[in-house]
Parts: structure tokens; C-alpha cells; sequence
């Protein structure tokens, strides 16, 4: 039989994950280059032909066993390539399951392991990396109304801010601590197994990202740059003055704000939503709210909170550090 591959891309959000998911990973999925693992577990063209839902589960943590019998489908592919992409990877675990209080779920990466090595004669992880100054606000703008859902006084990024990089949060919690993530790569899949991207590189030095993107794919990298730049895939939108503005919300998920706020439970939700139209529940309710930029002294704190663990890895993966400077990453 012939070697296979398998590479797990982890995110980070906000880092053109939609994108390469979208326009890169899935077309070459449909051109039968690769093979593409589908984690909602029903047939959906976009998503592909196989399942890894209960996996996926477990490795998020809120499954406790191995679905054998999916194992054993995966065992079946015969392509050299397989990717599984899932940005959950980075960000959400069984101890991390909302966006309103955030911690590292570097936990994954263990179970990543134990469920692929022994299935694959290769593995490459890709983590790709951004300035935590815009990431942050960017994440948090993205997960918006997940935030205030459960946690309604939440709504100024600045409290929310306060309540996941605070002082009172250890280094190794921090969600966007890449260090701790890249540290826990390395220590189940090998240095050499570890790929780290930069996000800024994609408008800054292009063909850098797409090169090494190139090496794991054995596709060239111009070709990988097309199918990049057809389509730009869930972009935050610039609302200026530093502000940002969230995908506009329905009334469905206006209503489960609202729900959430006053304790409702679930079944009563689940009666609420059976009674009221599918056409009223879909009607945008939030079109015009912005988030606001953030001030200089959130700024200060987000970069001393990382400045340490950037810095360290900036040294142990050799970059520029003048250029991780211009990107953001170290003052």
C-alpha cells in the first residue's frame, strides 16, 4: 500500500480558515487530488464523503470513547492526501465550550493523536498564527452574539477582554497563546510535524505562505494561490474608527439572546421555536451594531500578556524579528 498523510489543520480563527477550507482544501477535495473528512456526520457536498462526527466529539472532548467503526472507514482511504480542517481544534474543548469565558484547548492535540496515528503512516499539523492586537478583537466581533448569549454583561470588549487575558489568567490558559499550542504539537507529533503559518504573510509575503503550503500538498504554489484568491470567505467588516461589525443576526438568534438572559429553559425554547415560523424566524434583526475599537491601554495589555511566549517563539522557529514586529506580534 501506499503512504499516507494525513494533515490536520487546526486554525486558529479569523486566520483565513473559511478560505482555505472553502476555496483550497475542498476544490482539490472535488478534483479528487485529496480526500476530506466530513465532522456533521450527514452527506452535504461541501463537507465530504467521510464521516468523522463522533471523532470529532471525542477529540473536542465530549465524547468519551473512539468510534471504532469510523476509524475503520478512514483506514479504507486509498489517496495519498487527507486533510481534516476544523478550527474547534484551537479554540473549543469540553472545558472550553462558549466564546464568553475562554482557555487554551491545547487538550486536543492528545486526542488529535490518539485517534489519527495510528492510522496514518504520516501526520502534518498546520497552525496558523495572527497578531493577538487584531485577532482578539476580530474573534471576539466574530463570536459576538455567542458571547453575549451566555453572558450578557459580556457586551463591551473591553470587560470581555478583562475576563480572558486578565492578570488573573495564567500564561498557559490564554487561548491565543501559540507558544503552549505549538509546545503541545511538538511534544505528540514531532518538530518536524509541527507547521507554523503566518497569517499576515498571505498579504505581506505571499508566496512564503504558499510555498510551505506547496511542500505539504505537493501542488504548485501558484495554482494554491488561485484557487485562494477566488473568493474571499467570511471577512470581518472595517466599519472604521477601529470598529468592527458582526455578521448581522436573525430573530431566531435574537430570540435565544434574549431567552438566555431571562433563564429560559430549553424545552421551553425548543417550544417556541416549533410554533413560530421558519419565514419570520430567518428575518434580520441587527444589521447596524458596531464594535468598538479597542482603547490603548487594552492594547498594552493584551501585548505584555504575549509578549513573552511570542518572543519565544519567534526564537525557537528562527523568524525575523523585525518583521514579526511590523506584523503586530512584539512591540
Amino acid at each position: 500500500m501506499n503512504s499516507r498523510k494525513l494533515i490536520i489543520h487546526i486554525g486558529y480563527p479569523k486566520t483565513a480558515t473559511k478560505t482555505l477550507q472553502i476555496n483550497v482544501f475542498l476544490q482539490l477535495f472535488y478534483e479528487g487530488k485529496i480526500e476530506f473528512l466530513n465532522h456533521i456526520g450527514i452527506e452535504k457536498p461541501r463537507m465530504g464523503n467521510i464521516y468523522y462526527k463522533n471523532l470529532f466529539k471525542y477529540i473536542l472532548g465530549f465524547k468519551n470513547s473512539i468510534d471504532t467503526a469510523e476509524c475503520e472507514e478512514i483506514s479504507k482511504i486509498s489517496l495519498p492526501i487527507t486533510v481534516v480542517t476544523n478550527e474547534s481544534f484551537s479554540h473549543v474543548s469540553v472545558n472550553s465550550p462558549n466564546a464568553s469565558y475562554k482557555k487554551a484547548s491545547v487538550d486536543n492535540i492528545a486526542r488529535l493523536h490518539e485517534v489519527f496515528a495510528p492510522l496514518f503512516d504520516d501526520i502534518q499539523v498546520i497552525m496558523t498564527i495572527r497578531s493577538q492586537r487584531t485577532i482578539i478583537p476580530s474573534y471576539y466581533t466574530q463570536e459576538y452574539y455567542n458571547i453575549i448569549k451566555n453572558a450578557p454583561k459580556l457586551k463591551d470588549i473591553g470587560k470581555w477582554i478583562n475576563a480572558n487575558f486578565g492578570d488573573s489568567i495564567s500564561s498557559d490558559e490564554l487561548i491565543f497563546n501559540y507558544k503552549k499550542m505549538y509546545d503541545t504539537i511538538v511534544h505528540y507529533f514531532g518538530k518536524e510535524k509541527a507547521n507554523v503559518f503566518i497569517y499576515e504573510d498571505i498579504k505581506y509575503n505571499k508566496n512564503t505562505f504558499f510555498n510551505k503550503l506547496s511542500s505539504l500538498f505537493e501542488i504548485d504554489s501558484d495554482v494554491l494561490i488561485k484557487l485562494f484568491e477566488k473568493n474571499q470567505q467570511n471577512v470581518t467588516i472595517d466599519a472604521g474608527k477601529g470598529e468592527k461589525r458582526p455578521d448581522s443576526q436573525d430573530l431566531a438568534n435574537t430570540l435565544s439572546v434574549i431567552a438566555s438572559s431571562l433563564r429560559v429553559s430549553t424545552k421551553l425554547k425548543r417550544i417556541f421555536r416549533s410554533i413560530i415560523p421558519k419565514s419570520l424566524l430567518k428575518i434580520k434583526t441587527s444589521s447596524n451594531k458596531t464594535i468598538r475599537g479597542l482603547h490603548e491601554y487594552e492594547l498594552e495589555l493584551i501585548e505584555r500578556r504575549f509578549l513573552n511566549s511570542n518572543l519565544e517563539l519567534i526564537t525557537e522557529l528562527g523568524l525575523d524579528i523585525e518583521q514579526m514586529r511590523k506584523y503586530g506580534y512584539i512591540s
